[in-house]
């Protein structure tokens, strides 16, 4: 937080020594792109803005009019501006699944989010950061278990582990699991 209680930079990784560092670290960062950018330097205010992302500044439409604004954003930081606004767009997607009571209505708007998430996938729009890339994932999960799609369920429970090595145990284990029973009840279904 800086003087005035405000958040310039959220703990990524591990709760340890280098995590704390490094979020120290993307603290100073933002506040010295910040100053920087205030001043007109164009680096400056593409590498604020991306910051500015990551810490929640902007809701989806005003971060696409900023992008409009950006001068010089390089290969590498167009890449990563393009993670972060997929998720603000994976976050707007989940307003409707907010404000639904019933259970089995959460899970239809579950499996709606993960079929549309699943075309965004195909398309190579993905979240960038953790938070957004699981929730991303894991509809793409409920999607492919419900329609039975087991290509689909493999490729997104195999992004989930590789993103999260040392992820939740027993929920990988519940994902494996329902992936064999798909599995077993395909062949069960084929012709001998």
């Amino acid at each position: 937080m800086d003087a005035s209680g405000k958040v310039v930079a959220n703990l990524e990784g591990e709760r340890s020594v280098g995590g704390f560092r490094g979020m120290m670290k993307a603290g100073q960062e933002y506040r010295d792109f910040k100053a920087k950018a205030e001043k007109g330097d164009p680096v400056a205010k593409i590498e604020y803005f991306i910051r500015a992302l990551k810490l929640g500044e902007f809701k989806l439409d005003a971060a696409r009019k900023h992008i409009e604004t950006l001068k010089g954003v390089t290969p590498e930081q167009k890449a990563r501006i393009d993670g972060l606004i997929v998720g603000l767009e994976v976050d707007e997607a989940l307003e409707p699944l907010r404000k639904v009571k019933e259970r089995g209505k959460a899970m239809e708007i579950r499996v709606d989010l993960g079929r549309k998430f699943w075309e965004m996938h195909k398309s190579g729009r993905i979240p960038g950061d953790d938070s957004p890339f699981g929730t991303f994932y894991s509809f793409v999960l409920d999607f492919a278990e419900n329609d039975k799609n087991i290509p689909v369920f493999e490729v997104a429970l195999k992004a989930l582990q590789d993103r999260f090595p040392n992820g939740n145990k027993g929920f990988f284990k519940a994902k494996a699991d329902i992936l064999e029973k798909m599995k077993e009840e395909k062949a069960e279904k084929e012709p001998k």
